[in-house]
């Protein structure tokens, strides 16, 4: 996970370096214009901002300049102001969290866990009960691990009763979700179904046997190409003979 950090006092970059890098990639930024040029410009997927930059609060600012993203991101404030203006303030900007500093390890930890949790359910946000979509990657929750999948990386998706696994070239994950809505919501253009029990990535396709109803993947899956799919299939691919 991204999380997009707005601070200037070196000291407490460095501890929320210890205290994050285990799990999560950091994206720093010290000014309001690096802020702002990092928040259009790099994928990130919460945001932690401290609120006064060179004495002014500059993360207020950058906050309603996210506010305006879409989908919304989380945004965590972590300040040493104690200033009920202060907060009164921030508070418009609808922060997940507001922390004072100096912060507590375990307390930010659960903060983030809080503020994912809360755009998850953000209708802008594509949820299940252990996935959610963001950008060109998911994440898949299992038990207490949340891993982060590039959906170029997914080869192809088998489904079951109310569940489908997403096969990737190292790993396979399971979401409690239709095919059919996992498809139409989260995974095209890329992917298209070939099968009523699979979709596949377009990308990963290396060979197709027309006579044979069968389609070859990169990592050598077979997989049944149905007569009810076979035309919309053809028609998506720049078809030489």
């Amino acid at each position: 996970m991204n999380i997009f950090l707005f601070e200037d006092d070196q000291e407490d970059v460095e501890r929320l370096k210890t205290t994050l890098h285990v799990n999560y990639n950091l994206i720093i930024a010290n000014t309001i214009e690096d802020g702002i040029e990092m928040i259009n410009n790099v994928s990130f997927d919460i945001a932690i901002l401290d609120i006064f930059i060179d004495g002014k609060p500059k993360g207020i600012n950058l906050a309603n300049t996210i506010n305006t993203l879409s989908p919304k991101k989380p945004i965590i404030f972590l300040t040493s102001s104690l200033d009920r203006t202060v907060f009164e303030c921030a508070k418009y900007t609808e922060p997940s969290s507001y922390l004072i500093k100096p912060f507590n390890p375990l307390e930010l930890q659960y903060a983030i866990e809080l503020a994912f949790e809360e755009f998850t359910q953000q209708p802008a946000a594509f949820a299940t009960t252990n996935g959610v979509i963001l950008q060109d990657y998911i994440f898949v929750k299992s038990d207490k691990i949340i891993s982060k999948v590039n959906i170029k990386d997914i080869i192809y998706v088998e489904t079951g009763a109310n569940y489908c696994d997403l096969v990737t070239t190292d790993q396979k994950y399971l979401v409690k979700i239709s095919l059919q809505k996992l498809l139409d919501e989260t995974l095209k253009p890329l992917f298209i179904q070939v099968h009523r029990n699979y979709g596949v990535n377009i990308d990963m396709i290396k060979h197709i046997y027309l006579q044979d109803n069968l389609i070859i993947m990169e990592n050598g899956k077979k997989i049944t190409l149905s007569h009810r799919f076979k035309s919309q299939i053809l028609k998506t691919m720049n078809l030489f003979k």
